[in-house]
């Protein structure tokens, strides 16, 4: 009778773990799990890792409560360690020094301990060590990889890319990728956004042919480096081959069109533009903020100023970046009444509060006297 009662307190205690949506509701199962007379030793382990995990990982989550977790776990094992370092590498810690790598140390404490690592602990020291731009500690958790053996782990080698990257260590990036014995999709992303990043243009082009896999994020980082590199001319033509590939199955998604738009409004190109406003509406696309501010900044670029007006009306919402656009627009073409007036309506629906508003309202009133600003 105890054993059914145990399990059936157990299944429900998992249950209401991945259900939880506030901090307060897993301290009341937390409490229950560490008061109930019902479960076994064994279950009472099993079910703190658990809600260790939830109050780590997930979004509603706290990682002061996971810490105080961990502190009350007796002998914690690799999946406690793993979860914690996990935790810590991957949310934001800014109650630490710029010196203390808090997933360091519990890696560290986790050895003296004589827990060995799996492959599931190396990954997020690496990125804790690229989010620090930390090449000391990253070269030396890689240090460890080699002694343990998991230097052949794809998960792993990936991560050593993006880190090498991070730190400007392409040559060390690129001889990792060569050495790969089996590469996936993720491995070549790497290396081309790494490239793309740098500023190897040339070299990521020529991953990129090399590549018998391409997903919407190797299209996206290829049109978006070129864009923002300021060879937006390029950024088109690598949007005009994906178009192309039917036999892929590769649509466009918000950050593609962004970028397009981008690169119309830097090339004064309103025929590639006008296209892919019609795809949008095709798509039913137009009503995200984002896309319909690049659309705003696009025909304002390209002197079509009553489409950006028009695509400003449309939008069921428009938030501070949206109505900066628009009020650009009128400044840009000497429109400074309508700037003005944009501007008045803006700050009363909006309610910028930005440094934005303060320079576009000058811009706005220097063009109206016909001067140029000088910076």
């Amino acid at each position: 009778m105890h054993e059914t009662q145990r399990l059936y307190l157990k299944n429900s205690m998992i249950r209401l773990i991945s259900e939880f949506v506030t901090i307060r509701q897993l301290k009341q199962i937390h409490a229950h799990i560490r008061t109930s007379p019902i479960l076994s030793e064994t279950h009472r382990y099993f079910l703190t890792a658990r809600l260790l995990f939830s109050c780590a990982i997930s979004e509603p989550g706290s990682l002061l409560y996971a810490t105080d977790i961990f502190q009350q776990i007796h002998k914690p094992n690799l999946f406690v360690y793993n979860v914690m370092i996990r935790a810590y590498a991957s949310k934001s810690h800014s109650g630490h020094e710029a010196s203390s790598s808090p997933s360091i140390v519990l890696y560290k404490q986790m050895l003296y301990d004589g827990i060995r690592p799996d492959s599931l602990t190396f990954p997020f020291l690496i990125k804790e060590s690229s989010s620090r731009l930390d090449a000391h500690t990253g070269q030396a958790v890689y240090a460890h990889v080699l002694r343990f053996e998991f230097d052949g782990d794809i998960y792993i080698q990936n991560s050593m890319i993006g880190f090498y990257f991070e730190c400007r260590l392409l040559g060390n990036a690129r001889k990792m990728f060569d050495e790969m014995s089996r590469r996936d999709i993720v491995s070549w992303n790497s290396m081309v956004v790494g490239c793309l990043r740098n500023g190897e243009l040339d070299l990521a082009s020529d991953l990129f042919r090399k590549m018998e896999e391409r997903n919407i994020y190797t299209w996206n980082s290829m049109i978006t480096g070129f864009v923002q590199a300021g060879q937006a001319k390029e950024g088109l033509k690598f949007f005009q081959e994906m178009q192309m590939m039917s036999d892929q199955d590769i649509r466009p998604d918000k950050i593609t069109i962004s970028s397009i738009l981008s690169a119309c409004a830097s090339l004064g190109a309103i025929d590639h533009g006008n296209w892919v406003h019609e795809y949008l509406k095709r798509n039913g696309l137009e009503s995200d903020m984002v896309i319909g501010t690049a659309l705003i900044d696009m025909y304002g670029k390209c002197g079509h100023v009553e489409r950006a007006v028009e695509v400003f009306r449309q939008m069921p919402k428009k938030d501070v970046l949206a109505w900066t656009a628009m009020i650009s627009v009128f400044a840009l073409h000497g429109r400074a009444k309508e700037a003005f007036e944009r501007d008045g309506h803006a700050r009363v629906e909006a309610k910028p509060c930005d440094f934005r508003w303060a320079f576009v309202s000058l811009c706005a009133c220097w063009f109206s006297r016909g001067r140029p600003l000088v910076f």
